[in-house]
């Protein structure tokens, strides 16, 4: 599962500072490694019947936005001050604020957790590199500050 090796230990570390955080399935997976994070796995059908209103932060992998419902969604949260983040390469055409470069370095608690997580999925390579990168717009600041910091493009 390419969501765990990307953005594992920032979910986690979410997860472990008091955030609800969900990701979307969109086919079988292994949804045993997103438990080891204390992350939800659920349906965008499901998403939708229970979570009508605009989330807070909204997370995806780019091939999601494939999928026009999931597209609309996250044009969505652009308009309604809602943070978006994306892992994988990204085509922003016609959204006004492009995301930006962001990475995340996750706690040693979560960067266990993760690569648990990984280990289940057999996806150990990817444990090696810590860091998290992604692009990002709209950021929600966790009580104690900015978790996703400024990245340099590479």
């Amino acid at each position: 599962m390419d969501t765990v090796a990307a953005a594992g230990g920032w979910m986690c570390d979410r997860v472990l500072g008091g955030w609800l955080v969900r990701v979307i399935v969109t086919g079988p997976s292994d949804v045993l490694a997103l438990h080891v994070l204390g992350v939800q796995a659920i349906t965008f059908t499901q998403y939708l019947q229970s979570h009508p209103e605009q989330p807070t932060a909204l997370a995806l992998d780019s091939a999601a936005l494939d999928d026009d419902r999931v597209l609309e969604n996250a044009y969505g949260a652009l308009t309604h001050d809602t943070e978006l983040t994306v892992w994988g390469e990204i085509a922003c055409a016609g959204v006004e604020d492009h995301p930006e470069p962001v990475m995340y370095r996750p706690s040693k608690a979560a960067a266990m957790f993760k690569a648990h997580a990984l280990a289940l999925i057999e996806h150990a390579e990817s444990a090696v590199d810590q860091t998290e990168r992604f692009r990002s717009c709209g950021l929600s600041y966790p009580p104690h500050g900015a978790d996703l910091i400024p990245a340099p493009l590479h």
